[in-house]
């Protein structure tokens, strides 16, 4: 089960069991976010779909309360038809390698128009489908756009980079763009995917532009698969 799904199902399982009536407030973000050892933004993220089906209402400064029971099975049925089509078919994973503050190199510094002295964000995931390891991306940010903690959220692990700071984290960026090129495995690479080293690879870089055409992040990803075999998501 999705991760943003297990808040809400034990919101409208406390409904249907009359743990919560109508007008009772419910545990807050942080509440929930440490009891199911989840991130805040993924609470959040559930909190918002259920005041959107109208079943729990915020209140600024106070919480968030339930506001009607009635419709809940209607909210049901449609989460698990949802749920179920996303795992039949969602077969992509990520996992987070390592979460870094760094000193640029010259090619981050030249695309984010940045000195070799700043700080930034270096992020490797591991790619996988089916449990095969076929690829990694390494993404660069700087902390200015985004904090650690977003960057090690479950919504992180469940996007690509560019979906997931445009739909989860609201990041306005006007476009992107994708170079496509050949790299060789050096010795991380070939041990993580399980290759000879020197292996070519296909690569590409992910460039995410702002409104004045600045690059404000990058992702360098690299597969082992061929490339009729990749898709690249908009």
């Amino acid at each position: 089960m999705y991760k943003h799904n297990i808040i809400i199902e034990y919101i409208l399982e406390n409904i249907k069991n009359g743990t919560y009536q109508v007008g009772d407030k419910i545990l807050t973000e942080k509440e929930l976010a440490e009891k199911f050892k989840i991130s805040r933004i993924t609470v959040h993220n559930a909190i918002k779909d259920l005041s959107k089906a109208g079943i729990v209402s915020r209140i600024k400064g106070k919480g968030t309360f339930i506001q009607k029971i009635d419709e809940i099975n209607d909210f049901v049925f449609e989460l698990k038809n949802v749920s179920s089509t996303k795992e039949q078919f969602y077969k992509e994973e990520h996992a987070l390698l390592s979460l870094n503050l760094i000193k640029p190199f010259d090619l981050i510094c030249k695309k984010l128009q940045i000195s070799p002295t700043d700080r930034i964000y270096e992020v490797i995931r591991l790619m996988s489908k089916n449990g095969n390891k076929y690829g990694l991306d390494y993404s660069y940010i700087t902390p200015n756009l985004i904090s650690a903690e977003l960057l090690k959220s479950d919504d992180f692990l469940e996007n690509s980079f560019h979906t997931f700071l445009k739909n989860i984290i609201k990041l306005n960026f006007k476009k992107i763009s994708i170079e496509l090129s050949v790299h060789s495995a050096n010795n991380f690479e070939s041990d993580i995917l399980n290759v000879p080293k020197n292996t070519p690879l296909i690569s590409w870089i992910t460039n995410i532009f702002d409104d004045n055409d600045k690059i404000i992040a990058c992702t360098y990803s690299i597969s082992k698969e061929d490339i009729s075999l990749i898709s690249f998501k908009v």
